[in-house]
């Protein structure tokens, strides 16, 4: 059975990478649009999204995009997700140490 968690933390990640600049913005768009397409007809990957529950710190549209098959609001939710990574760890990283 595939790991839902896995293939979501996946495609933040390259959607955080795309971001940042770490890839190319045009080949980025085109790689993540074609994996999110071979995601979205895997048999497992539908079966599995059924009986996934997201974490409370997870993003809750991602998993209901995966399961209607809908492109582009996958491609927007993974966005949003790691945008939202981005601020908390630039958060995190920009206030004073504790002694």
């Amino acid at each position: 059975m595939t790991s839902i968690s896995f293939v979501i933390g996946a495609l933040v990640s390259y959607s955080r990478s795309i971001i940042l600049g770490k890839v190319d913005l045009a080949v980025g768009i085109k790689r993540r649009k074609s994996l999110i397409e071979a995601l979205l007809k895997d048999p497992d990957i539908s079966k599995a999204i059924k009986i996934y529950s997201p974490s409370k710190n997870e993003s809750l549209l991602i998993p209901r995009a995966i399961a209607w098959k809908c492109h582009k609001l996958l491609e927007f939710a993974c966005n949003n997700r790691a945008k939202e990574i981005l601020r908390i760890r630039r958060k995190v990283t920009s206030s004073p140490r504790l002694a």
